[in-house]
């Protein structure tokens, strides 16, 4: 089988998530408060943040094709703990595993995939095609998975769910056993040691350290921490909106329909471009007034469009963000970057978690108004720094 196809298997059922369009309402169901919910998100966020640059330098040395393996497994193990357990200690042990995992994903998935786009002459597609095609299979999969999780909520169980999950991540680990990778992705034998892990370190920090690539990764990083955090507040707003938790997955449906046909869209108009930086500003606004919007307009549908538009502007951001990245990393040390910024990105993600989770408990409205007011600030010093820098440029 041709090695990206096998990229979109593996895609395919990582991405099979069944709990995911119940999992708030699950940690509520089992006693959590929303505070104790996204500390758990800051669990998560931390550990990964603790974990992702050892994972992007051992994929850097050992291979993409192992550390994928090992990241199947701990997902594995991740929501068994979920499937069995219950309690804020279980659930905290299922963020620990489930960071092991995605550390091991993240920046190592798409490292394999640009060194086969690049090394391998027998695949003709480009970078932004291949990255949108995965893009599109992960929502038919998310899509799926929401479709399964309205059957298995209302007819099982919402712990039902993570038991289909366990399943769906021990298929992946049998496809990561199927990868192949090119001998030139791994560092030679003999730089496995300290000094070779120090010098794969230095050469991704020499890379962040440029001038230009710093705003980028500021731009990138800051809508990362925004969105994830966000994307935790829908479920609170639809069961605040007393919409049943058994259609959840309806909802994760709708979201991710539009998604996708707007991803079609923007495949066929995405040439015709001329200046993305501008288009990714009009878009991140949008988000932002969409959001604030939710504390005048109360009602599921108005809800729905809320997390429809951001899901959008998520993807679109993610293909011309991710693609201008990698162009400026090489390839012996681009899972280690990778890795790097993902661990910046933890961070903020923690802080933000915890201080959302906080504001949640007091009122939603406020967590809608803190969110929103913190990127707003943060996206203002992108604006300036981005004006500083053209005007450095014109001087030149």
């Amino acid at each position: 089988m041709n090695e990206i196809r096998k990229l979109y298997l593996f895609t395919f059922f990582r991405s099979f998530t069944v709990f995911a369009s119940v999992s708030v309402a699950f940690y509520n169901s089992n006693g959590l408060s929303y505070f104790e919910i996204m500390l758990l998100q800051s669990v998560y966020a931390v550990a990964i943040a603790v974990l992702e640059v050892p994972s992007g330098m051992l994929s850097d040395m050992i291979g993409r094709k192992k550390t994928l393996v090992v990241g199947s497994v701990a997902f594995a193990v991740a929501y068994s703990c979920g499937a069995f357990g219950a309690g804020l200690l279980m659930f905290g042990l299922m963020q620990i595993f489930a960071a092991v995992g995605q550390s091991c994903y993240s920046g190592t998935f798409l490292a394999l995939m640009y060194e086969d786009v690049e090394h391998d002459r027998s695949i003709t597609k480009s970078p932004n095609a291949i990255f949108s095609n995965l893009q599109v299979i992960n929502l038919i999969s998310v899509l799926l998975a929401a479709l399964t999780s309205v059957i298995v909520v209302k007819h099982i169980s919402m712990r039902a769910t993570y038991f289909i999950t366990v399943f769906m991540y021990l298929l992946t680990f049998v496809v990561s056993l199927g990868l192949k990778e090119k001998q030139h992705t791994c560092v030679k034998k003999e730089s496995y040691s300290l000094k070779g892990y120090f010098s794969i370190f230095r050469e991704g920090i020499q890379t962040i350290a440029k001038c230009g690539f710093q705003i980028l990764l500021i731009d990138m990083i800051v809508f990362v921490c925004f969105s994830n955090v966000v994307l935790y507040l829908q479920q609170p707003l639809l069961l605040d909106r007393a919409f049943p938790v058994a259609y959840f997955g309806i909802v994760s449906v709708i979201v991710t329909i539009t998604t996708t046909v707007a991803l079609k869209v923007f495949g066929v108009l995405e040439k015709r471009i001329k200046q993305p930086k501008r288009l990714l500003s009009i878009l991140t606004m949008a988000v932002i007034a969409v959001l604030l919007s939710n504390i005048v307009i109360k009602n599921s549908f108005w809800v729905i469009m809320t997390f429809s538009v951001l899901a959008i502007v998520m993807r679109v951001r993610e293909i011309f963000i991710m693609t201008e990245v990698n162009r400026q990393i090489s390839d012996s040390s681009r899972a280690t970057v990778l890795s790097i910024v993902s661990a910046i990105e933890m961070i903020g993600i923690a802080v933000l978690s915890a201080v959302i989770g906080y504001c949640e408990n007091i009122s939603l409205d406020f967590s809608i108004v803190v969110v929103s007011l913190t990127m707003l600030s943060f996206y203002g010093i992108i604006c300036l720094k981005n004006r500083k820098e053209s005007s450095l440029l014109l001087r030149e």
